[in-house]
């Protein structure tokens, strides 16, 4: 094969790499915006928390503790995983979903439910297309292992974005270090945006209210280390905030 061909070659498996990896991501994209909107969130809701989790990342990024774990795949990671924390919640119904009112103790058991509906949802899709649980497989292939690492990091999220730091959350009561990181975050932005935005069953909070509530809950129901990435990078929430705040 001539210089020329080979090169001609790379170029084209290449292109075609980044063609697959763009329909994958759109693909993506399509089913976290159908899953959001069953929960009549804000319609930049997606766009928010994947800009937060990106400041919020990058900030954790810069202490030594997580220097080791965070880096730009890693924060690609993520972010690209975040979009599907709630996905669980399109097997729950309207009248759980869009309660204008507090829910019921029974209706919150069932509306809890959503973060295994979501894990068992993936796996089912993971087990489909032949791709075993990430969190217990090992893949030689390279593109095997990108996949079982986005795979793993989303599950991570949508299992755990509702756990709490000192340990009363669910669905399994982890507390601490025992909750990935990715999780810790996402429930940290989660509630931000919940807070600074308008829901069926609640008017919009200030930033100043719900860094105030943050603050509060730091150390039991969110990591303190996120706390103080947010605090931070409160300048970059905020222009985010505003750049894309509802209509």
């Amino acid at each position: 094969m001539s210089p020329k061909r080979k090169e001609l070659n790379i170029q084209e498996i290449t292109h075609l790499f980044e063609e697959n990896q763009r329909i994958f991501d759109v693909s993506m994209d399509i089913v976290s915006q159908l899953a959001e909107t069953r929960d009549e969130g804000s319609a930049h809701h997606i766009t928010r928390i994947k800009a937060y989790m990106e400041r919020l990342a990058r900030r954790l990024a810069m202490d030594p503790k997580y220097a080791t774990l965070i880096d730009e795949a890693y924060i690609d990671l993520i972010v690209k995983a975040c979009p599907f924390h709630d996905i669980g919640k399109v097997n729950i119904s309207n009248k759980i979903l869009l309660k204008p009112g507090l829910l019921t103790e029974a209706e919150y058991e069932i509306m809890k439910e959503h973060s295994m509906i979501g894990v068992n949802s993936i796996l089912g899709a993971l087990k489909r297309f032949e791709i075993s649980d990430p969190s217990h497989m090992t893949l030689q292939s390279t593109e095997h292992s990108k996949v079982q690492e986005f795979f793993k990091e989303t599950l991570y999220i949508v299992r755990s974005h509702h756990e709490h730091y000192d340990g009363s959350g669910y669905p399994q009561g982890l507390k601490g270090d025992e909750i990935p990181l990715s999780a810790r975050i996402m429930a940290l932005i989660d509630v931000f945006d919940a807070l600074t935005h308008h829901r069926i069953y609640k008017p919009a909070w200030t930033i100043e209210k719900a860094v105030e509530y943050i603050e509060m809950q730091s150390g039991y129901q969110f990591d303190p280390d996120c706390v103080a990435a947010l605090m931070a990078e409160l300048d970059e929430v905020r222009a985010i905030y505003q750049r894309y705040g509802d209509e």
